[in-house]
């Protein structure tokens, strides 16, 4: 098996690539002098949007991807490279909107993996609409449970639907904190100011605080 491809350097992805802040979009510039297929590159490539979003088998979009001198590159991986100048191989980045095709800067975020796997939405299956929270057939009730440091947090059984997931966005909240994916979460089915928190409220120097 070979060995996968490093990453380009902050300096060789500059020089390839323009950056809007603003759209989160990557852009080719024109190739160098001496660049294999220049000219080609040049007329079919040139000024144009980099990168393409990959596609699960249930259609739903995933991760963008940018192929580079013919290897294929993370592009959020590439724009953190192209914003900071680096980053550990081992290091996640995290979608704080949780949609994985938004790579403003501002958007992106150093994780780890659980952490990463915190702040994503419900996935297909789920019949709530709410991640950690599923219907119990056998109850007849809705169940609540997050995972937090490799164990499952169990928030009790509850009548109602909307019960349940204001149960499990403040038992997130406590575990997963800004990861949380109910920490932006604007909802009909959350009383207001009871779910979302500025970032001034979450600060590392202010706990996160629940109303009841």
């Amino acid at each position: 098996m070979s060995k996968r491809k490093e990453y380009p350097s902050y300096e060789y992805l500059h020089s390839r690539l323009s950056y809007n802040p603003e759209t989160g979009h990557l852009t080719w510039k024109s190739a160098p002098e001496g660049y294999k297929d220049a000219k080609r590159f040049n007329t079919v490539r040139a000024g144009k949007r980099a990168g393409r979003a990959s596609v699960g088998q249930r259609g739903q979009v995933r991760s963008r991807y940018i192929s580079i001198d013919g290897w294929p590159y993370l592009e959020h991986r590439i724009v953190w490279i192209m914003a900071h100048g680096h980053i550990d191989d081992g290091a996640f980045i995290d979608h704080i909107n949780m949609d994985p095709t938004d790579n403003r800067i501002e958007n992106l975020r150093l994780s780890n993996n659980s952490a990463n796997q915190w702040n994503r939405m419900a996935p297909k299956n789920n019949t709530s609409g709410f991640k950690g929270v599923t219907y119990s057939n056998k109850l007849g009730k809705w169940k609540v449970a997050v995972r937090a440091n490799g164990n499952y947090i169990h928030g009790g059984y509850h009548t109602t639907k909307s019960e349940a997931a204001l149960a499990c966005a403040k038992l997130s909240l406590r575990h997963h904190g800004k990861h949380s994916p109910y920490y932006r979460t604007k909802s009909r089915d959350f009383e207001p100011n009871q779910i979302v928190r500025t970032e001034r409220q979450m600060s590392v120097n202010n706990p996160i605080q629940i109303d009841n």
